[in-house]
């Protein structure tokens, strides 16, 4: 999964980086995680790819999605 494709999910999900690292797990990192994963410093490992593919088709339970840090409610389910 490329950068930009990480990126994109997030986005559509309308989540920070800090609420994505939140859904997937990664509550130490505080989103540097994610970011670091949007630049390419990272790659994502077997897991962190099929919950992304999971959110991103709308197949991961709502209450599995961390409340986004920008807005204060829940993201939106992706389409």
């Amino acid at each position: 999964m490329s950068p930009e494709e990480i990126k994109a999910i997030r986005q559509r999900a309308g989540l920070s980086s800090g609420a994505l690292a939140e859904t997937l797990g990664l509550v130490s990192t505080n989103g540097r995680h994610i970011r670091m994963l949007e630049r390419g410093e990272r790659s994502p490992s077997g897991p962190i790819v099929r919950l992304l593919e999971m959110l991103d088709r709308g197949e991961l339970p709502s209450r599995y999605i961390a409340k986004s840090k920008k807005r204060g409610r829940p993201a939106k389910a992706p389409k």
